[in-house]
């Protein structure tokens, strides 16, 4: 439960059996390889720049690409089925045997991407020209009732001819404006609806001009239609076959990707082989090169240093040189956690901040019973409890395989048996739906809540916020002993008794003369709180401003970091993280009130026959939207209370994760039998059978 221990490694190889030692290194995948580059003064004309190696991923790089637009294609088309994994992951772990990928190393890629690229292709090009067909369809419907070719209605010598729509009563007006010009005119009504008429005019050019006037004043359209040979029916119907035509190929390209669909598991161990490949050569652009060697640095765990040295010496003999030494304050160590299956999903709660530096303390297994006991105070509810637990285990056993997934729901699931716990000891039982008012007086479950019950913050909600601001001072002294704890291991003493003991006196006083605002304080109590701030004080002031040079500045220093102006701490900083903590109580109280709101609704319904399926179907979905919006709740207020009120008084994060140069697969998992294509109720047939 603690940083693994790292010890660095430096190697210097003959450039000739460079490419070897990569190969060595990656399939030992235990070396944390750093860029040395930054080693190097690259002034212009330094001549440093000869010892950078380049590297050219072009190649794997154009791969990735087709591999990846391939399943995306796959997708397209055959989307698959995630369903609650997708909420925390995008790619699911593929499965396969090594047969599979031993038969996709000979599968032709370029072949493939071409293929399968012809028939994306195509189905866009049938796409669009269906959006097309829709879109003319659309247009010429309007003037269905046109019975001749639209190529007819144009202009001679003497006349002009006009196609369009307008509305009803603009056309009386147009008749009656235009009844100088009737007898020059031909008009028809071709079509007609509540809103448009379809019309034809045909008249002399000498009048053109004064008609469209009145038909531009009377909101006229006109038709803008292609110069068809063929009536607008006999085009339509030429379109509806044409959809029906490109319908059937689509059908057909569809089936041309299903039998494609068999290759996809074969991209996605291409895929990720190609990763390595692209890892395995651009890892040189962390290394230096003189004309006949190459260098490279890195960390191992201190358990496996040993053996990496000897099995190097025994491969390359004389051909390189490996120097084992433990990291220096100046190296950029990267961190490693190591804690035992119970401690490991918590781990998800340090990532999501930082990892810690190499040279502070791992504060998984200190934030592990905190964060638990946060999340069941926030939740606080005996069915919950249960409910939380049984979906963390069913979504366990689902989705085994994937093992991030699975740290997850293993953090929920302990949250589960939190809450719970903290169910019973305060009385809360899908809210108040076990109390005499639904169930009768005497029934087991009462009997047993009753029995089990110590702070019903219903009852007592005074009470109930001071144990809650009580738990925040305790989790603040708390951060400040694991101050006290990280300057000891990293021998800073001084620190220790300045920065971290000095503020116990100071606080634990302060605590005790702020009560004495809002009760009565026994006089020596009193007295002793008073010598306590005091001596806390005066000790912060004395140390708080050591840094500076000046002995003015330090005394202002020193004053300042009392009320928390200067530096991360302080008085006002303390109260305030203290109070935070009343939102403990405050989500508690909600997840309660919010039940027994949906216990009295259900119950109002007292309909005869059908009233017992409407008080289950109310309670079911009333609990489980509580439970739904309260889990989410119960999981980020305790997560902001630790990261950010309990971190802050002890956490240095800015470590980087270590990253083993290997040769590994993030989403793919080789198994080595498939004795079962189907499996009930599993997410993972071939997994499943091969446990069986």
């Amino acid at each position: 439960m603690a940083i693994e221990k790292m010890t660095k490694v430096s190697m210097i190889c003959l450039k000739s059996r460079e490419e070897e030692l990569r190969s060595f290194l990656m399939e030992k995948g235990v070396l944390h390889i750093v860029d040395l580059r930054p080693c190097l003064r690259l002034e212009e004309n330094s001549g440093y720049e000869k010892c950078l190696i380049t590297v050219d991923t072009t190649e794997f790089d154009k791969r990735i690409v087709q591999l990846n637009s391939m399943i995306d294609f796959f997708n397209k088309f055959f989307p698959e089925k995630k369903g609650f994994v997708s909420l925390f992951t995008t790619t699911l772990t593929t499965f396969a045997t090594r047969s599979e990928v031993e038969e996709a190393r000979r599968l032709e890629i370029e072949e493939l991407h071409q293929q399968i690229r012809a028939l994306d292709q195509r189905f866009e090009e049938i796409n669009k020209r269906e959006g097309d067909i829709a879109h003319e369809l659309a247009e010429l419907e309007l003037y269905a009732g046109l019975s001749f070719p639209p190529a007819l209605i144009k202009e001679s010598k003497k006349t002009f001819a006009l196609l369009g729509k307008i509305p009803p009563r603009d056309y009386e007006i147009f008749l009656s404006q235009a009844e100088q010009y009737l007898d020059n005119l031909h008009l028809e009504i071709l079509s007609e609806d509540k809103s448009w008429r379809l019309i034809l005019i045909i008249g002399l050019k000498e009048i053109k001009e004064q008609i469209n006037d009145l038909l531009a004043a009377c909101h006229f359209l006109p038709a803008l239609l292609p110069p068809l040979t063929t009536t607008i029916g006999g085009r339509c119907q030429q379109l509806r076959e044409e959809l029906v035509r490109l319908k059937g190929e689509k059908e057909k390209i569809l089936g041309q990707i299903g039998e494609f669909l068999r290759y996809k598991v074969y991209i996605k161990i291409l895929l990720e082989e190609y990763k390595n490949k692209k890892s395995f050569h651009e890892v040189q652009k962390n290394f230096l090169q003189t004309p006949h060697t190459v260098m490279l640095e890195g960390f191992v765990s201190a358990q496996e240093a040993e053996g990496l040295a000897r099995e190097l010496e025994a491969r390359f003999s004389q051909d390189i040189s490996c120097t084992l030494s433990p990291p220096e304050a100046s190296d950029n160590v990267p961190v490693r956690l190591k804690n035992n299956w119970i401690f490991k999903p918590v781990e998800l709660l340090v990532e999501m901040f930082g990892y810690p530096s190499y040279f502070s303390l791992d504060p998984t297994p200190f934030i592990f019973w905190t964060f638990l006991a946060f999340f069941g105070i926030c939740l606080g509810d005996v069915l919950y409890g249960i409910m939380l637990v049984s979906l963390c285990a069913f979504l366990m056993r689902k989705y085994k395989a994937e093992k991030r997934l699975v740290r997850f729901l293993r953090l929920f699931l302990y949250a589960g048996i939190s809450t719970t716990f903290f169910g019973l000891i305060t009385g809360a039982w899908a809210g108040d739906l076990v109390s005499a008012k639904y169930l009768s007086p005497s029934n087991p479950l009462l009997i047993l809540r009753n029995s089990l019950v110590i702070l019903d913050p219903m009852e007592k909600p005074l009470i109930a916020l001071v144990v809650a601001i009580f738990i925040g001072i305790l989790n603040q002294f708390y951060g400040i002993f694991l101050k006290i704890v990280k300057e000891i291991r990293q021998r800073n003493i001084k620190n220790a008794i300045f920065d971290g003991f000095l503020w116990y006196p100071y606080l634990g006083g302060a605590i005790i003369l702020i009560s004495s605002l809002f009760t009565v304080v026994n006089p020596l109590l009193y007295k002793i709180g008073l010598v306590l701030f005091i001596g806390g004080a005066s000790g912060l002031v004395l140390t708080q401003g050591r840094g500076e040079e000046l002995l003015l500045a330090k005394f202002l220093t020193g004053v300042a970091s009392l009320y928390g102006i200067v530096g991360s701490y302080g008085l006002a900083g303390f109260v305030g993280d203290c109070l935070s903590y009343s939102r403990l109580l405050a989500l508690g109280l909600t997840t309660t009130i919010v039940g027994m709101a949906f216990n009295i609704i259900a119950f109002l319904f007292k309909i005869p026959l059908v009233w017992p399926c409407m008080i289950a179907a109310i309670l079911i979905l009333g609990h489980v939207f509580n439970f739904i919006m309260n889990v989410l709740g119960a999981f980020i207020h305790p997560a902001r209370l630790t990261l950010l009120e309990f971190f802050g008084r002890f956490y240095d994060s800015g470590g980087t994760p270590f990253r083993a140069f290997s040769n590994e697969y993030n989403a793919l998992e080789i198994i080595e039998t498939a004795n079962a294509s189907s499996c009930e109720g599993c997410y993972c047939p071939k997994l499943c059978s091969e446990e069986s």
